[in-house]
């Protein structure tokens, strides 16, 4: 676990590098950004973690280039409701993400290269934006499997 790697302290985002993490293969989960007391700026950050199946995201990550590029074991992901955009290549290669839920109501801008070889089964979005979604950029790619957040 992170935390005991890191001990009880809290760091501010920058005093861990941008790719920290990048092609670690022993990282399954992780649900540690509670010791980044910064904005967390995610650049190239979990780039080739092979064996990541589960991330919780925080409301002040960014969703930059590369983020999750080649995670084939990410299995589903929240995009937390204050993000605006998502960087090429953000999810690329991650075959295995199969759920997505969206919380913003407003979709996030992607271009086309941000889910490249992501093919998921469901993509949950705020039940007001289900049309909206279904025609934005991007994400219209997926209308055939957008549906309103389960309540």
């Amino acid at each position: 676990m992170l935390s005991a790697y890191f001990g009880r302290r809290l760091f501010r985002w920058y005093s861990i590098g941008t790719t920290q993490f990048r092609n670690n293969k022993t990282i399954t989960k992780f649900n540690e950004f509670v010791l980044f007391t910064s904005q967390v700026n995610s650049n190239q950050r979990f780039q080739g973690c092979s064996n990541l199946e589960e991330i919780i995201l925080p409301q002040n990550l960014k969703l930059e280039n590369l983020v999750f590029d080649g995670c084939p074991k990410l299995k589903a992901i929240n995009i937390p409701s204050a993000i605006t955009t998502i960087g090429r290549y953000c999810f690329r290669g991650c075959g295995s993400l199969k759920t997505i839920t969206s919380l913003p109501t407003t979709p996030p801008t992607w271009d086309t290269d941000s889910f490249s070889d992501v093919s998921p089964d469901v993509v949950y979005v705020p039940s007001a934006s289900v049309s909206v979604y279904k025609t934005a950029s991007g994400w219209s790619n997926f209308a055939n499997v957008i549906q309103a957040i389960p309540e």
